[in-house]
């Protein structure tokens, strides 16, 4: 909900901080790049331009993910996602040829991944698309995936998924909320440069992963429902709830350049239960408001 300022962590981290992901997003401009930096303080910038507006957004995570090599289903278990294998089946399905795509759900669910293991970051830093005269007016973010059972040098007790508005489609711009949905971060990682596949004898051979894979990471995010035609009457606030199918969230894998920004959400539900905490009041309570109260930016972008 509400973001930290840096932790110990965090700042630790700008030393090491050298991949740097430029990304600037209007609607159906875009471009993307990503540049290997010999300091946290170099980037370069990349420009979309749409008549007379210029947009900008910087991406920056650290150069060695935060666990390397951590099992599939040691993901599933300390990020509680159970959603997430699925996801990625649907994912790397849709970067296969045309023809041989999976055309069923089953077919794609009973299929096997050419890879068990993945490295995972619990952070990455930005900066959303300026839209004031004054650069210090645009918040410097932070968005966290924590899974449980991590040992930070922070004060923080629990796992902490951080929401977000996510670009779905080319309606969406750097305002407003149309073409965009919330949603919440729950794993940030990078698909292997290397992937196993049964040769002709049977046997496992390793070879490099299909060049249209994404080299940079990935976000597996789980939805909140769509937003409704305008906001709350009375408060002037975006109402959402998590989208579930027979109990379990509905997820994607998306690019981190499709996150805007980030969100805070509070609850909207007229009981409110004494167990609710920071720690679990997304998990359990029904339905939210989006504060657009939150900040100058987030007056001016959520509505």
């Amino acid at each position: 909900m509400a973001h930290d300022e840096d932790t110990e962590e965090d700042k630790s981290e700008e030393d090491t901080t050298a991949l740097i992901l430029d990304v600037a997003k209007l609607g159906k401009k875009r471009q993307t790049q990503v540049k290997r930096a010999p300091t946290a303080n170099a980037a370069s910038k990349v420009e979309t331009q749409s008549g007379s507006e210029l947009l900008q957004t910087n991406i920056r995570i650290a150069k060695h993910p935060h666990e390397q090599r951590k099992s599939l289903n040691a993901i599933v278990n300390s990020h509680n996602v159970p959603g997430f294998i699925p996801a990625l089946k649907l994912y790397i399905n849709s970067h296969l040829p045309k023809e041989e795509q999976a055309t069923k759900k089953e077919a794609i669910a009973n299929g096997c991944l050419p890879f068990t293991l993945l490295d995972v970051w619990h952070h990455f830093k930005f900066t959303p698309v300026n839209l004031f005269d004054d650069d210090s007016d645009v918040p410097k973010e932070i968005v966290k995936a924590i899974p449980s059972g991590t040992n930070l040098r922070t004060s923080q007790s629990g796992p902490r998924y951080d929401t977000v508005i996510v670009l779905v489609n080319d309606e969406a711009e750097s305002t407003a909320v149309i073409g965009c949905r919330v949603a919440r971060l729950r794993v940030i990682f990078q698909l292997p440069e290397k992937v196993k596949r049964l040769g002709q004898g049977f046997g496992i051979l390793e070879e490099p992963a299909p060049s249209n894979w994404p080299r940079t990471p990935l976000a597996y995010i789980t939805w909140f429902s769509h937003f409704k035609s305008g906001p709350d009457s009375k408060n002037g606030m975006c109402h959402v709830k998590p989208s579930a199918l027979n109990g379990i969230p509905q997820g994607g894998i998306i690019s981190l350049s499709d996150i805007r920004q980030s969100c805070m959400l509070v609850p909207s539900s007229n009981e409110w239960s004494r167990s609710w905490i920071s720690d679990n009041i997304l998990d359990e309570c029904p339905s939210f408001f989006v504060n657009n109260f939150q900040s100058k930016y987030t007056y001016q972008t959520i509505y």
